[in-house]
């Protein structure tokens, strides 16, 4: 493992909010706030795609590709008090563990000890090869990352995510916030409960689901995609700009749809998935709550990395 770069510490006047309860009355108090940043470099010596493995209890995290076979992480320790010492004090109950095994690098960061409302977290940002593969978990922030071509698995209990210029298999999950996925050749599995979910670009062929219990579901793929697509909404309509939309069962302006693009092989349809058919993309999309919408990109759009 590579030694730490000497870490900054930053104290910030700004004020950082605590909420205290009592029965129905909330109080607002002003905490100052304290950040520590710390910076480490991890080479990566093998052939094979690298894997990055990054968890934060709370705070975003943030990854961009870059060129060459390093692992740049950057984490911002912060911590909250009541003053400057208490808050530099504080900064020493966000704890962060590196490791490095092979190609795989990890970073956990955890609280230990009592928190206050959130009031202390790690914000994470990666710098990493293009074919690295990454799960990414925080428990409240945001996720974003652009520009990686290999497998991405973010999970965030209370945050948006923000992908772009994927490649590769996607498994995108929050539970409140809304998921917006640009890439090509992608495999898409994309679920909020509450939020938009929104996926622009070129499907791989296979099996694709875009999900949420609340907020509208928009996939924008070009109409000459072999596509299967099944679409369905409690409360809204579905509606397509897919030139060559066959449907197969519902209509558009409703709240039920299937079908395919003239010239992508049959599926059998029913209550049942979506059958799979030969070089095909079958896509499910589903909201409790809102509309769905099927738009249509260039080719050339889609496929631009």
């Amino acid at each position: 493992m590579i030694p730490p770069k000497t870490p900054r510490m930053a104290l910030l006047l700004v004020p950082c909010t605590l909420l205290l309860s009592a029965g129905c009355a909330a109080i607002m108090t002003n905490m100052v706030r304290a950040t520590l940043v710390e910076e480490r470099s991890f080479p990566i010596a093998g052939q094979g795609s690298p894997a990055v493995i990054a968890e934060t209890f709370n705070g975003g995290i943030k990854v961009a590709a870059i060129p060459g076979r390093e692992v740049k992480v950057k984490v911002t320790r912060i911590g909250c008090g009541r003053d400057q010492a208490a808050a530099e004090g504080d900064i020493a109950n966000v704890q962060v563990a590196y490791a490095q095994e092979g190609d795989t690098v990890r970073v956990v960061a955890t609280r230990a000890g009592s928190k206050l409302a959130w009031s202390s977290a790690a914000e994470i940002e990666l710098q990493v090869p293009t074919d690295t593969a990454l799960t990414l978990t925080s428990r409240n922030g945001r996720i974003h990352a652009l520009g990686v071509h290999s497998p991405i698995v973010a999970h965030t209990t209370n945050g948006e995510i923000d992908v772009r210029a994927a490649r590769g298999k996607l498994d995108l999950e929050t539970s409140n916030g809304r998921i917006d996925a640009e890439g090509t050749d992608a495999v898409v599995a994309a679920t909020t409960s509450n939020g938009e979910v929104r996926f622009v670009g070129n499907l791989a062929t296979g099996e694709h689901s875009l999900k949420t219990s609340n907020g509208r579901v928009v996939l924008a793929v070009p109409s000459s995609a072999p596509l299967h697509v099944s679409a369905r909404t409690s409360n809204g309509r579905v509606t397509s700009e897919l030139a060559g939309l066959e449907v197969q069962d519902g209509k558009p302006g409703t709240n039920h749809l299937v079908g395919r693009l003239a010239g992508t092989p049959k599926a059998s349809i029913g209550s049942g998935p979506i059958a799979e058919a030969e070089a095909a993309i079958n896509v499910r999309l589903e909201t409790s709550n809102g509309e769905i919408s099927l738009q249509a990109v260039p080719a050339a759009e889609a496929t631009r990395p």
